[in-house]
């Protein structure tokens, strides 16, 4: 994985137990991974079992796109050729899912106010 987060960078990630009591379209997006045109979007952390819970739109398919967990071990071990590793968004500034344009358009919320 390129760019991988620090422990420190993930400590300051919302716990997930937290974060079920936020509607999922007000909830924040913390991080950003990618990997040819699969996404993983990341609004919450469970440092217990190295889990994330977010958004995943795979293969830019908007019908397969849900919320869920996926582990931090998993996105490592992702390739899409030998030298071609998920990578995680260094520019990405936390925002609502629902100012998130692929998850908006994806999930069909009302557009918001920013762009990512």
């Amino acid at each position: 994985m390129r760019n991988k987060p620090a422990e420190s960078e993930l400590a300051e990630l919302c716990e997930i137990p937290i974060a079920e009591n936020t509607p999922l379209e007000e909830r924040v997006i913390h991080m950003h991974f990618f990997l040819g045109n699969s996404d993983w979007y990341v609004s919450a952390y469970d440092p217990e079992r190295r889990i994330f819970f977010g958004y995943v739109i795979p293969n830019n398919n908007y019908e397969k796109a849900a919320w869920g967990q996926f582990s931090l071990e998993e996105l490592d071990r992702l390739r899409s050729a030998p030298d071609v590793e998920v990578v995680r968004n260094l520019d990405w500034k936390p925002k609502r899912a629902m100012d998130v344009d692929r998850i908006r358009d994806a999930y069909g919320w009302a557009k918001g106010s920013d762009k990512d």
